[in-house]
């Protein structure tokens, strides 16, 4: 085990132990969020407006589908079968309209950020402001914005105006105080907490209790589900529930009941996601068990009136999960009920993805899920003419309503606990599960579970997972470790170099393979992807906002260009150059060393360590500590 001085002075031997002749590493980058700016401009559709009540009365709505989940799912543990079933049905229903309106409103404000128009800091302004502090939002309301805040951030990274860089550092603040409230209500406010720092969203520590209590005086679990069409019969004149433990479905129909004991098989809806796709995929190769992704066709691309498919560019995080041995499968086209539907647009949701999967991989697989369930016997036909198997689940986790990833991995381990056995529902476009998940196999590995994939005929049983092999080799206490490492040769206006990307490469594979640092914890930028907003972003988007933990340690790594300034009190200051610096705007553009000591103070890590291999390096060897902030 490395500790303090030891894990610091082991990088820095091992980084000075690179020879210039080592190979090239590959290395695996998901997409950012910047990329929410340039899909989401829609000419003609996405047009910027001048007022900010659209964008608000839109937040309303979102809040009020988010409000609605939690009063359905509230007393999930006191709800019969048959009121879960219901919740469930409607909640879906709720949860996938919302995804649309939001997913509309993040391209709506990215739209207008990347837009000329003049008052759009002034809007964006107002949407925060209602968002950080409007009238009658609860904390927990505020969970139900965080992506769409962190769309937003992304968006507005793309612009290095001084508006644009002040609006990317409140909507950092932000989604740090997000992340708080997050970790508050992961422990359902038990013990009182320390005074907060001031933030942009003061945090107010209201009981979860009262927060869903306040709910329910505006909705009623009856009164949504009755607006769905579904009213249940009052407890004395249900049926009596049905005998646990047998599986009453048709052989067709895959449920999970009768895998064998204490083996589970993992599935992820609704993607592909320009981000959390490759970040569940990297956690689930970390502890080396499979999965599938039922995949929505619209999000791979669009097929023509003669057939032919045409992929987007989301069908390239679907080639990347099929190269790292995952199985892809149909989720439908648009992600309809199914079971409303008959005739030519039923088999079109079914055929038109089935011949984008087709376009990803020739050999796709035979799996299909039904959108909520929720199927008829036209769907279950039209599935056996195609050679399809519907594949649906007993073990819902809930990451689709609940905000709270602790709350979702306990309610995975319950009901696995009382079932033993099952498939089990996740959705790879939120970032909760990705954080729930590695809770849940940490738990499944420790109770000797076994993880089932799927072989083309049947799911059966993988090897047995191992813990990480990075967490194993490089720990202390239970932290993690981070790296963010840049390397810069194709300057556009410094001259050029020629060995800066080959030493980070060369530093990233080091970290991954012999220092035991997990793949998608070290975020790498290279030429042109290392500007000044990229590099500065990254601290935020991957390291701040409640990603690290106090023992968490940090390693950075620069190389490319310094300068130095002299400043009228005779002292020299030292600046990074990012790839888009100017050499005669240094100090606007460039990253100081007084910067990156702030950055090194403000992240919430036991151990930081910068080696910066460039021209000036007032840092040299400095480390951030929590205690101690001095040079090492």
């Amino acid at each position: 085990m490395l500790r303090g001085q030891a894990w610091k002075i082991g990088v820095v031997l091992a980084i000075l132990a690179l020879g210039a002749a080592l190979a090239l590493a590959r290395f695996h980058r998901p997409a950012t969020h910047a990329n929410v700016a340039a899909s989401g401009r829609t000419a003609g559709k996405q047009a910027a407006l001048t007022d900010p009540a659209p964008y608000l009365k839109a937040l309303g709505e979102t809040l009020a589908a988010y409000r609605q989940l939690i009063v359905l799912f509230a007393d999930e543990p006191s709800l019969s079968a048959e009121e879960r079933e219901a919740a469930e049905r409607v909640g879906q229903e709720i949860f996938h309209d919302n995804l649309e309106r939001s997913a509309e409103l993040e391209k709506s404000l990215a739209s207008l950020a990347g837009s000329s128009e003049p008052k759009r800091f002034e809007i964006l302004g107002s949407v925060l402001e209602w968002i950080e502090s409007g009238e009658g939002l609860f904390d927990a309301d505020r969970l139900a914005f965080r992506e769409i805040l962190r769309g937003l951030q992304g968006a507005v990274a793309a612009d290095s105006t001084l508006p644009a860089i002040r609006l990317h550092q409140r909507l950092g603040e932000d989604l740090a105080a997000l992340a708080e409230i997050e970790r508050r209500y992961e422990k359902e406010v038990g013990p009182i907490f320390e005074r907060f720092a001031p933030r942009a969203i003061p945090q107010k520590r209201e009981k979860w209790a009262d927060y869903v209590a306040h709910l329910k005086t505006i909705y009623s679990r009856e009164r949504i589900l009755k607006d769905h069409g579904i009213v249940l019969p009052s407890p004395a004149s249900r049926p009596p529930p049905k005998p646990q433990g047998r599986e009453e479905k048709p052989e067709k129909e895959i449920f999970g009941l009768r895998l064998p004991p204490k083996t589970v098989v993992l599935t992820f809806d609704d993607g592909p996601h320009r981000v959390y796709s490759d970040e569940i995929a990297a956690i689930l190769q970390q502890y080396g068990v499979p999965a599938v992704f039922f995949e929505v066709g619209r999000n791979l691309g669009t097929v023509d009136a003669g057939g032919v498919a045409h992929l987007g560019p989301q069908a390239g995080t679907s080639r990347s999960l099929l190269k790292d041995g995952f199985v892809l499968a149909n989720h439908s086209y648009t992600h309809s009920q199914l079971s409303k539907m008959t005739g030519e647009p039923l088999r079109a949701e079914i055929v038109q993805t089935d011949t984008l999967l087709k376009a990803v991989d020739a050999g796709r697989s035979a799996l299909f899920r039904f959108p909520y369930g929720a199927r008829n016997p036209e769907g279950l036909q039209i599935l056996a003419e195609l050679q399809l198997r519907s594949v649906l689940w007993n073990v819902d986790s809930l990451d689709w309503a609940d905000p709270v990833p602790s709350s979702i991995a306990d309610r995975v381990l319950r009901d696995l606990n009382q079932q033993g056995r099952g498939i089990i529902l996740f959705h790879d476009i939120h970032e909760r599960a990705v954080k729930a998940l590695p809770l849940i196999l940490d738990r499944l590995v420790a109770d000797d579970y076994r993880f089932a994939g799927w072989n083309g005929h049947a799911f059966e049983v993988a090897k047995a997972a191992a813990a990480p092999a990075s967490e194993a080799r490089l720990t202390t206490g239970s932290g993690e470790s981070w790296a963010i490492v840049v390397g810069i040769d194709d300057y556009a206006k410094w001259p050029k170099l020629h060995y800066a990307v080959r030493d980070a490469e060369a530093v990233s594979k080091l970290l991954v393979e012999k220092l035991g640092f997990a793949p998608q914890r070290v975020f790498r930028l290279e030429n042109a992807a290392a500007t000044r907003a990229a590099i500065l972003g990254l601290f935020e988007d991957k390291l701040g906002n409640g990603a690290l933990k106090p023992d968490d340690r940090v390693f950075v790594f620069f190389a490319g260009h310094g300068a130095t300034r002299s400043l009228s009190s005779g002292r020299n200051l030292g600046y990074v150059i990012p790839a888009d610096s100017d050499p005669q705007h240094v100090s606007s553009d460039a990253v100081p060393m007084t910067e990156i000591q702030n950055l090194a103070e403000s992240l919430e890590a036991k151990h930081v360590l910068f080696v910066m291999d460039a021209c000036y390096s007032g840092l040299g060897l400095t480390r951030g500590e929590r205690s101690s902030r001095g040079a090492a």
